[in-house]
């Protein structure tokens, strides 16, 4: 409202001799621009109550932004909230899952700005938490270890507990190997691949002499090559005790796959539990990686050959993908880009059924605090994972992934997903 209805005030005030304070009081809300409301709750909405907790990987400001919306895009919850505090909050909807936005200010001149969406889901008993530390190191000293009756023609794999690092010749009288013991006791493990030999020993002394003639034969694996795909890496970690994912052995790495070949040797016995991890690179180009965890090594996988998506549109006003017959249980759409001035990343997970994102709008929509700033059109898609997780749902996943509890016990035990950069 402009300026006229405040000369109409004056003219009825002169005839009715109005107090001046009156006047000045109409005046001013004549000023005031009218207030747009949401709309209220409809008669089917009920209080929806969930509890959250956000944890920075580095810390940077104090605050975060947690954005709930409707599926119609209605914003239902803004507030901003203390970093690693458990939150108990409520919105009042007829919906029962919501698009979920966090978003945090790392304060460096990196990254200015981290977010993070999520599309139709239940957040309930979520803890965006730092990645688990499953290794603890422990007290180390060095140490010297000679295996006799060994010969080291070929090279070798040698590691400890948790351990990687160490340095080792042979000579007449075996292998000679220095590096650091656990304390007070370690597990050193030693595999000559040309003769497929290996042997497990207990060490508690500073100077051990191990008798390889008691070694054992390795077991050798081989999975066959998609046509038109790279060679697949192999990497195994073994744990000596099932559960205990804090004491692991290195028993073949990427480093193995360049120096022994990519044919898997590893121990039949001495390990309880296996984590397997295969990756190689598709035909056109798509990263695939392959993850088990469980008693045995799997004798044979699946690799697929193709992408088994195509993205029909990749650009600053939206997204577009088409999957094959076999959908992903859930994607994730990393973006890149500025807003004011600053960096940001932007991660945003999707059901399968959801195969267009429109980045613009949706920030647009949101009216986020912490952004401060409308102009979102630099948001480039820059990288799309599809997750294939059998026994899990889209829910079901992120509810796994955004609990702390369940990821140190590696509850998620097999899976795999195609990383295509955009």
């Amino acid at each position: 409202m402009g300026i006229y209805p405040f000369i109409h005030i004056c003219r009825q005030a002169m005839r009715i001799k109005l107090p001046l304070s009156l006047l000045l009081l109409l005046f001013l809300l004549s000023c005031q621009d009218p207030k747009t409301e949401d709309p209220a709750p409809g008669p089917g909405a009920k209080m929806f109550s969930f509890n959250y907790r956000f944890d920075p990987e580095d810390r940077g400001a104090s605050e975060f932004e947690l954005i709930l919306s409707e599926e119609t895009g209605k914003v239902v919850l803004d507030t901003l909230l203390a970093v690693e505090t458990d939150h108990r909050l409520q919105v009042k909807s007829e919906e029962t899952k919501f698009d979920v936005t966090t978003i945090y200010d790392t304060e460096s001149d990196d990254y200015r700005y981290l977010i993070w969406t999520y599309i139709q889901v239940d957040p309930d008993s979520w803890q965006h938490a730092k990645a688990p530390a499953y290794t603890s190191t422990g007290e180390t000293a060095p140490a010297k270890v000679r295996y006799k009756n060994a010969n080291a023609v070929g090279g070798i794999i040698f590691t400890g507990i948790n351990a990687l690092g160490w340095s080792g010749h042979s000579g007449s009288q075996g292998v000679e190997i220095t590096y650091d013991r656990l304390l007070p006791k370690d597990l050193l493990y030693l595999l000559i691949p040309a003769t497929g030999k290996y042997i497990f020993s207990e060490v508690s002394s500073a100077d051990t002499v191990i008798d390889f003639s008691a070694a054992g034969e390795a077991v050798k694996r081989s999975y066959d090559k998609p046509q038109g795909a790279t060679t697949p890496t192999v990497s195994l970690i073994g744990y000596p005790k099932a559960g205990d994912y804090g004491r692991m052995l290195h028993l073949y790495s990427p480093l193995d796959n360049l120096v022994h070949g990519n044919d898997l040797q590893f121990p039949p016995k001495g390990i309880e539990e296996y984590e397997l991890r295969v990756s190689y690179a598709d035909a056109e180009g798509a990263a695939h990686t392959y993850f088990n965890l469980g008693p045995e090594v799997p004798q044979e996988l699946s690799l697929g050959g193709t992408t088994g998506f195509t993205v029909a549109k990749s650009a600053t006003d939206g997204f577009e993908v088409v999957y094959a017959q076999e959908s992903p249980v859930a994607s994730q759409l990393t973006l890149k880009g500025a807003i004011g001035g600053e960096r940001v990343y932007w991660s945003v997970y999707l059901p399968f059924e959801q195969t267009t994102f429109k980045q613009g709008p949706f920030l647009k929509g949101l009216q986020a605090k912490i952004l401060r700033v409308g102009d979102f059109s630099d948001l480039q898609p820059y990288i799309l994972y599809a997750y294939y997780a059998e026994g899990y749902t889209y829910q079901s996943l992120l509810d796994y992934w955004h609990s702390p509890e369940a990821m140190q016990k590696k509850e998620l035990r097999r899976y795999h997903y195609v990383r295509k950069n955009l």
